[in-house]
């Protein structure tokens, strides 16, 4: 018996995503259904799998999977996709999503723009001798919701560099739960530049939590002691600014919303 699971495919700076609004579709979530909802040739193809709940505390309640189908704390990208979508079914300029335990705010600020409100950032300097020991290039734990490793590189990076510091970490045994990579590259004293590869998902063109936690370290560390940063990416740019915590905001799209039959490759998801 064929059986279709309703889907809408967005993307921010071509970090994509497959949303389910669970609220209407009755989905469970197995590592085999979203693996094959983020296969490229097999699926939808997508960077994470986002899903919907309904919750008295916010316009949704946002669960985030990767390609891999492991669970992540939060997704800024994402979350900015969501917030416009809600903010279109309720023609409002304004949504709340609860992500993690969190409550993340957002707003509209164009046609296609989103202001998302990402809490601040935290630091784990008990990793930072070790880090200095086991690699070249200045390093440091940032987390923004989610865990970022962030490494000060001169120029940017390809997938051969962050295939080997993934190596060596599993080799040190070092974030034995995963850790979101990036190369970091101050381009201006508010301008940065970031490539990412995502825990669970591989090189991704964008990261909105990645970039928080890229400016973020730029402004503790003394690198840029600027308000406000643009962070540019494979994918396009975002912009960062610091208030009482981290204002991440950039484009958000609409691509297309479809129907997926899968229930041949996953049959324990309806």
């Amino acid at each position: 018996m064929q059986k279709t699971l309703p889907f809408i495919k967005m993307q921010a700076l071509a970090n994509d995503f497959a949303v389910i609004d669970c609220r209407k579709h009755a989905f469970v979530p197995t590592p085999e259904a979203l693996q094959t909802l983020a296969h490229r040739q097999r699926g939808i193809g997508c960077d994470q799998i986002l899903l919907l709940y309904a919750t008295p505390e916010a316009d949704c309640l946002m669960t985030v999977y990767n390609a891999d189908g492991s669970q992540a704390e939060t997704c800024g990208n994402g979350a900015r996709c969501v917030a416009w979508l809600e903010m279109q079914r309720n023609k409002t300029a304004k949504a709340t999503l609860s992500v993690s335990g969190r409550l993340l705010h957002a707003e509209k600020v164009g046609e296609h723009r989103v202001s998302l409100e990402m809490g601040a950032a935290t630091f784990a300097p008990e990793c930072d001798a070790v880090l200095k020991k086991n690699f070249e290039e200045p390093s440091f734990v940032v987390s923004v919701g989610n865990p970022h490793l962030i490494f000060l590189t001169k120029r940017p990076c390809k997938e051969k560099f962050f295939q080997e510091k993934r190596k060596k970490l599993t080799q040190l045994r070092l974030f034995p739960q995963g850790i979101n990579i990036e190369a970091l590259q101050i381009l201006e004293p508010q301008h940065l530049a970031l490539q990412i590869f995502e825990r669970g998902s591989g090189l991704t063109q964008a990261c909105g939590s990645g970039a928080c936690a890229a400016a973020a370290l730029a402004r503790e560390k003394g690198f840029c002691p600027a308000s406000s940063f643009r962070v540019s990416m494979p994918g396009g740019d975002v912009d960062v600014t610091f208030r009482k915590q981290l204002i991440l905001t950039g484009e958000a799209h609409f691509v297309f919303e479809g129907k997926i039959d899968y229930s041949h490759l996953c049959k324990d998801s309806f």
